[in-house]
């Protein structure tokens, strides 16, 4: 086809195309990493004036860009320009009223939630079982204070606030024997009038009550270092490492331990 005809073609596919709008997102960027997010964005392929919205989660706010796309037939390439035009008001105000809203809801649940034993006793519990990971997940959720419906979204797509989860927001929680983990927001399921946030457990997170990083993998299970108040949780976690990564991997992990005036020393290490 020769580049006449296609400009043709795509000058009318384009007609339709260019009522819509795009969205992109740039947490806590500049006006210029904004706007390369918003070439991003916008078509390349499709001639003319489009409008991107570029929302920052973290600042609350949302800037809205005209790029132009032209195709230059002598050299064969697509041009881009891109300019700053004014976000409508009602769009950024629906963006931050809805954000601020979310994150509220998150930190509706103070630092340091105390589990009840009955639903998960220690992060010990957590860290190989997914059940146990969602269990606490659940009563993060059903013990957030979860804000009124607004009314869903008119000007900003639903879909676009999942990407809230890009912020990695996060909600620690301690467990009935004080040992902790954390939990990260990683999605959002339903409507706005029912909205459903998913946690999961945040990766070497789990610590035991004495502050030790709990061991999720071999790599951590050895070499691995600790200082413990008691030999019951010293005790502990070499029953851990030995139950969970000692069998069928190859090796043999040897942990020892060494009492001193007012603490012991738990080395794991492979042999």
């Amino acid at each position: 086809m020769k580049y006449r005809e296609l400009i043709l073609v795509l000058a009318v596919m384009s007609a339709s195309a260019n009522a819509e709008e795009y969205w992109g997102n740039c947490n806590d960027c500049s006006e210029s990493q904004a706007q390369r997010a918003a070439l991003q964005v916008a078509p390349r392929i499709i001639f003319g004036r489009h409008d991107v919205y570029v929302a920052d989660f973290e600042r609350e706010i949302v800037r809205k860009f005209t790029v132009t796309w032209e195709f230059d037939a002598e050299f064969r390439e697509w041009e881009s320009t891109v300019s700053t035009s004014a976000t409508e008001p009602y769009i950024a105000y629906e963006f931050a009223q809805i954000v601020t809203a979310m994150k509220a809801d998150i930190t509706s649940l103070e630092s340091g939630k105390l589990v009840p034993a009955d639903i998960v006793g220690s992060a010990y519990d957590v860290v190989h079982s997914s059940v146990n990971q969602q269990r606490v997940a659940n009563y993060i959720v059903g013990n957030m204070n979860i804000w009124e419906s607004i009314g869903a979204p008119v000007f900003v797509p639903l879909s676009f606030f999942r990407k809230i989860v890009d912020l990695n927001l996060t909600i620690s929680v301690t467990f009935a024997d004080g040992s902790t983990a954390k939990f990260v927001l990683t999605g959002l399921e339903g409507s706005l009038g029912e909205l459903t946030y998913v946690f999961e457990l945040l990766d070497d997170s789990a610590r035991d009550a004495d502050g030790n990083v709990i061991p999720d993998s071999v790599a951590d299970a050895a070499p691995f270092d600790g200082t413990f108040s008691s030999e019951g949780r010293a005790q502990q976690i070499i029953n851990f490492i030995e139950t969970w990564y000692t069998p069928n991997i190859g090796f043999v992990i040897k942990c020892s331990s060494k009492q001193y005036r007012n603490h012991i020393v738990v080395t794991c290490k492979r042999s």
